[in-house]
């Protein structure tokens, strides 16, 4: 029976420790979020078959180095977990990494080569800097810097010319590189809860955003370039320092049907 499983869920056990695994080879699908795992066995490297593996809300710290063997892996979950780094090299198949609420304080070097990843999740960790090579995936279409420690961010985030959602909600920035000016594609932009107290002039050139969060900054005025964003559905601008309202948001208003929260 073992042979014909596909998906296997026992998630939210208490399961402390996984026996032998090598008899599901079949399986695609293991769910073994919210248990007590220390640490997972090697033959996990032995299901061939596997897609998606989840085990967030675990204790985990490191993974079995036999995991880079499987090639058919594309959605790997390790949220709220206990890693301080990731020192296996993973499988380049990875379409998702999940890693948040971990004790990451930097973004470890083993993610570089994942060059097919289209989500990467690192929100709610102790990062204070990241790397250039961050902003080498070309695929990568969301990316979470949530409640981190963030005081700037690279050039080259700039380059990520596929990514259509960026959270970088409750960090301590006070602005953005140029270089952002590329992500066309980009449709949300999270920046709430950090320092910036203006908005450059390229905002304007984001032309695909759709949902701009602001909420929570020091902006005391609005640059004319956010006028031509004629995509945009949702501006907060909560918890802010504006004095008024431009007159070009009313003419958003009118045009795109924005939604404008002050």
């Amino acid at each position: 029976i073992h042979n014909s499983i596909k998906n296997l869920d026992l998630s939210y056990n208490k399961i402390g420790k996984l026996s032998d695994l090598s008899s599901f080879k079949s399986i695609t699908s293991l769910n073994l979020k919210s248990n007590r795992l220390r640490n997972l066995p090697e033959s996990l490297g032995l299901l061939i078959s596997l897609e998606k593996l989840n085990l967030r809300n675990n204790v985990l710290s490191n993974l079995p180095r036999s995991l880079n063997s499987i090639s058919s892996l594309k959605i790997l979950d390790l949220h709220g977990n206990k890693f301080s780094s990731i020192d296996i090299n993973l499988n380049k198949s990875l379409l998702e990494l999940e890693l948040g609420w971990n004790n990451l304080r930097f973004i470890p070097k083993s993610l570089e080569t994942l060059s097919s990843l289209e989500k990467l999740g690192l929100g709610g960790n102790k990062l204070n800097e990241l790397p250039e090579w961050l902003g080498s995936y070309p695929s990568l279409k969301q990316l979470d810097l949530y409640d981190n420690k963030l005081t700037k961010i690279p050039e080259s985030l700039g380059f990520l010319t596929s990514l259509e959602k960026l959270n970088l909600r409750n960090n301590e920035i006070e602005n953005l590189p140029s270089t952002f000016e590329n992500l066309k594609s980009l449709k949300i932009l999270n920046l709430s809860w950090n320092n910036f107290t203006s908005l450059p002039e390229w905002i304007g050139k984001l032309s695909s955003l759709e949902e701009l969060n602001l909420w929570g900054n020091l902006i005391e005025k609005l640059p004319e370039s956010l006028g031509a964003l004629s995509s945009l559905k949702i501006l907060d601008l909560n918890f802010n320092k504006l004095e008024d309202s431009p007159s070009f948001l009313k003419e958003m208003e009118r045009r795109n049907g924005l939604i404008i929260k002050l």
